[in-house]
C-alpha cells in the first residue's frame, strides 16, 4: 500500500516561532539569514525555543538586549528628574500651615480630589502652589477644575497647564483666570481641548 503524502503544515510551535522572526528585507537579499531573535521574557514555549535553536538562531532575553537596557536607563533617569521636580513642592505640613488647616484635613481634601497633590516614591504627599490664591486660600472652582483632568494625568502636566498663559483666556494662565473670579467653564474647556496631551 502506498504511503500517504503528508501535508506540509507547520506545527503550532513552528508557526508561532516563525512569527517572531523579522522577514523584512528577505525579498531584496535572498542570501540573508536570521541569526538572532530578541524575545520578551517567558514569551516562547519550550517547543518554540527548541525550533529556533534547531534553526541556529540565538535567542536573547529582552533583559540582555542593549537597546532595551538603554530604554530602561532612560526611564529611570526620567523618573528621577520628575521626582526631583515634585520634591520642590511643599509637603503636607508646609501646605497645611499656609492654608491654616490641620495636616489630616489637608490629606483628606487631597484624597477626595478637592486639592491637587502628588505622591513621591517615599510615600510623602506634596502639593503644587498654583492652586493657592495670593491670600493663601484655595482657588475658586478648584474641585471642578481638578475633576476635568484625566485621572492618570501626571501632576507636572497639570502644573504646566495651570501656569501657562493661553490665548483663549486673554493671555492669562488658568490659575490667574480663576483667581480673578472669572468663569471656570473657560478653564474646563481649555483642559478638554488638550485632548489629552
Amino acid at each position: 500500500m502506498p504511503k500517504k503524502k503528508r501535508k506540509d503544515s507547520a506545527t503550532p510551535a513552528r508557526a508561532r516561532a516563525s512569527s517572531w522572526v523579522d522577514m523584512s528585507g528577505f525579498d531584496k537579499e535572498p542570501s540573508a539569514t536570521v541569526s538572532q531573535v530578541v524575545v520578551l521574557d517567558e514569551q516562547l514555549t519550550g517547543a518554540e525555543e527548541h525550533f529556533l535553536r534547531q534553526a541556529g538562531i540565538t535567542i536573547t532575553s529582552d533583559s540582555d538586549h542593549p537597546a532595551l537596557q538603554a530604554d530602561r536607563n532612560w526611564l529611570r533617569v526620567s523618573a528621577a528628574r520628575l521626582e526631583a521636580e515634585l520634591r520642590r513642592w511643599p509637603g503636607t505640613r508646609a501646605m497645611a500651615s499656609g492654608l491654616d488647616v490641620p495636616p489630616g484635613r489637608l490629606r483628606r481634601l487631597a484624597a477626595c480630589g478637592k486639592v491637587a497633590s502628588a505622591r513621591l516614591s517615599n510615600g510623602r504627599l506634596v502639593y503644587p502652589v498654583w492652586q493657592l490664591r495670593e491670600d493663601r486660600s484655595l482657588l475658586p472652582a478648584l474641585r471642578e477644575v481638578l475633576a476635568a483632568f484625566p485621572s492618570d494625568a501626571h501632576p507636572l502636566d497639570i502644573d504646566h497647564i495651570m501656569r501657562s498663559p493661553d490665548e483663549s483666556l486673554g493671555g492669562l494662565t488658568p490659575r490667574e483666570w480663576l483667581e480673578q473670579g472669572r468663569d471656570p467653564g473657560d478653564v474646563l474647556t481649555l483642559i478638554d481641548d488638550h485632548g489629552w496631551l
